[in-house]
């Protein structure tokens, strides 16, 4: 696992993946037991989930040499609508919020996720440094991937850095003064959606990256960028992230003039 160069936080949770199988199965650990644990998973889980659990499994027993005890993961229908992700009226909704609380942190963070459609973790690298430089680097699963800094975001965090004071280094920074904690932004978007009466289910920092999605396809039509924007290497993955609400299906029904 760590050769695999997986974060701590993955190996954590296929160890735990992993005990809870062997809790299951006891002494019995067979072909039969797992396929048993599969069903048991199934009726008790969510199918994203069992699927999960059952890829750690895999991994565990190939790394040990047993790979007859492997199972297939349970199909998904996939779904054809993103209907738990921020609408650009629900961004705009929570940016009024933010300003009407004070609460100016969360709103710069929140616009440079959306304009840049970055992952909340890779927040850390936005530094002074790499904002004047236009480009930020990260090297991540094996993999560099540039993150775009337009003159727009510019802007915004040269502004943000102007008012605080802020002249070197890490840009959004908490308590400690490090890196601001994923756990502290999702806390600060929950809190602020809360005072706007936006569901909560929408309400966590990943749909921001969602919306970036949206907007950024339907200026450019451009599926490839998008991917390298998001720095997806399967054109499958960008697609999910570019899927309209059944809501939006239903409005575009009604714009036909037929």
């Amino acid at each position: 696992m760590v050769d695999a160069e997986l974060s701590k936080n993955t190996i954590d949770k296929y160890l735990s993946d992993i005990n809870q199988y062997l809790v299951y199965a006891s002494d019995e650990i067979t072909h039969e037991s797992v396929m048993a644990y599969k069903n048991y998973l199934i009726v008790n889980y969510k199918s994203s989930t069992v699927n999960s659990k059952i890829i750690a499994l895999n991994k565990f027993f190939s790394w040990s040499g047993y790979n007859e005890l492997r199972v297939k993961a349970v199909k998904i229908q996939g779904n054809t609508s993103n209907d738990n992700v921020l609408s650009k009226s629900d961004y705009f909704k929570l940016l009024e919020a933010a300003k009407a609380k004070g609460r100016w942190k969360i709103y710069y963070i929140m616009r440079t996720l959306a304009m840049t459609g970055i992952r909340v973790g890779e927040l850390k690298y936005f530094t002074v440094e790499a904002v004047k430089a236009g480009a930020i680097d990260i090297f991540n699963k094996g993999k560099i991937r540039t993150i775009y800094i337009g003159a727009k975001v510019f802007a915004l965090l040269n502004e943000y850095c102007q008012i605080n004071g802020i002249e070197a280094g890490i840009i959004f920074v908490g308590k400690n003064k490090n890196s601001i904690s994923t756990k502290t932004i999702w806390y600060g978007i929950k809190k602020i959606a809360q005072d706007a009466n936006i569901p909560k289910e929408k309400a966590y920092p990943h749909s921001f990256r969602h919306l970036f999605a949206k907007e950024y396809i339907q200026v450019t039509g451009d599926i490839s960028e998008l991917a390298d924007m998001l720095g997806h290497s399967k054109i499958e993955t960008t697609w999910r992230y570019t899927r309209t609400s059944s809501e939006d299906k239903r409005s575009h029904l009604d714009s036909l003039h037929l």
